[in-house]
């Protein structure tokens, strides 16, 4: 495994502060949980092992500006398919858990399985788990460590070569329609067809990409705007919070992302690569 280091932050009162955060790379096939992995201070979501619902329910609200109804929707997904029960396999070194002034409820729950997640394990294939073929930059059949430099350099040329005219100016990445045509493209170059669970995997991670990517240039929600190519190689090759994220007028979502808007968005690149593949 390959240690890298990348920014990460944490408020404090008013202010932002950042830091340098040392890790080894996971296995992962998705930029939404990897970049955000640094986030916190905390060594469980710095490293992505042990990681408990509310955990990254709280990660993925803050970070992305999702609402707590997508942030859990998308927790859930992953922990069924993902995620381990386990017991507490020793007690305290303290006794003041069963101290008698604690309620026997809190007392009883230090017995109950533990609910964890490891984020190496999102990349675990089946037809019941969450890695499937035709992705952006990983490749079919094999649990990808890092995004292969093949894929990730097509898919980057694919942005180059996409050079579009709008109200911003001529600059090079992909536009809304490019995410959904490039989609087609990974789907009908894969040797297996996607099932119907991986199809809806695939497009959510579409939707998300762009509704996470597409910053304030698309504050009207029309679908419109280009996604800068360095910005798409940020999240997809280093996976990280792209440049400028925590800025004003920055890269992150202004307005929440709800459950709804993400289900009409992965919809609607659905029916663009029907009409693509026809």
């Amino acid at each position: 495994m390959q240690s890298f280091a990348l920014s990460c932050s944490k408020r404090v009162g008013q202010s932002r502060i950042y830091v340098r955060v040392q890790s080894e790379q996971l296995t992962l096939n998705f930029p939404l949980i990897g970049s955000m992995r640094f986030f916190f201070g905390k060594k469980s979501l710095r490293t992505g092992k042990n990681l408990t619902f509310n955990e990254i329910v709280s990660a993925i609200h803050h970070v992305y500006n999702f609402s707590y109804a997508l942030a859990i929707f998308l927790t859930l997904v992953g922990f069924i398919t993902s995620g381990r029960l386990s017991i507490r396999r020793s007690l305290p070194a303290t006794t003041s858990w069963w101290n008698p002034g604690r309620s026997i409820f809190a007392i009883l729950t230090y017995f109950l399985p533990i609910w964890t997640l490891d984020l190496s394990a999102l990349s675990t294939r089946g037809w019941c788990k969450i890695t499937h073929d035709a992705a952006f930059v990983h490749p079919d059949g094999v649990s990808s460590t890092a995004p292969d430099p093949r894929l990730l350099k097509d898919f980057v040329d694919y942005a180059s070569g996409s050079k579009k005219q709008d109200s911003f100016g001529e600059r090079f990445g992909l536009n809304f329609a490019d995410i959904a045509r490039y989609h087609a493209l990974r789907e009908n170059a894969s040797k297996t067809r996607l099932g119907i669970i991986h199809k809806q995997v695939a497009l959510g991670e579409c939707a998300l990409s762009w509704l996470v990517l597409c910053g304030p240039e698309n504050s009207s929600g029309q679908f419109e705007g280009i996604l800068p190519r360095e910005r798409l190689e940020q999240w997809f090759g280093e996976e990280r919070l792209p440049d400028g994220w925590w800025d004003a007028q920055g890269v992150r979502p202004s307005q929440t992302v709800g459950l709804w808007k993400a289900r009409q968005t992965a919809d609607f690149i659905g029916r663009l690569v029907e009409a693509m593949s026809s």
